[in-house]
């Protein structure tokens, strides 16, 4: 794999903090995502929150991002998405105790 392990380490790290706080990003994306949707908007917009930390420390640290990057990125959030989901599947709960 081409990702360091450093870098793994960060990428998980990331996961790890976005899905310990679904409250905040709840009501970041209810803002603009209908109730219905609000857990799967809530997911993508994490993921894609997690994504911007990857590119963002490959620009950082002046490494060339490759398509075996972005494999191994999508391949570490693919075995995480389940820890992902179940974080954000009360978020219609959570949207409603703020209402």
């Amino acid at each position: 794999m081409t990702i360091s392990d450093q870098n793994k380490k960060f990428i998980q790290s990331l996961i790890d903090y976005y899905v310990s706080e679904p409250q905040a990003y709840t009501e970041i994306v209810q803002a603009y995502s209908p109730k219905s949707e609000l857990a799967e908007t809530t997911v993508g917009f994490v993921i894609g929150m997690i994504y911007s930390g990857f590119l963002r420390a490959y620009t950082d640290q002046d490494l060339e991002i490759k398509s075996d990057d972005i494999d191994e990125f999508n391949s570490i959030i693919r075995d995480n998405t389940t820890k992902i989901r179940k974080a954000f599947s009360n978020t219609e709960i959570l949207a409603t105790k703020n209402s």
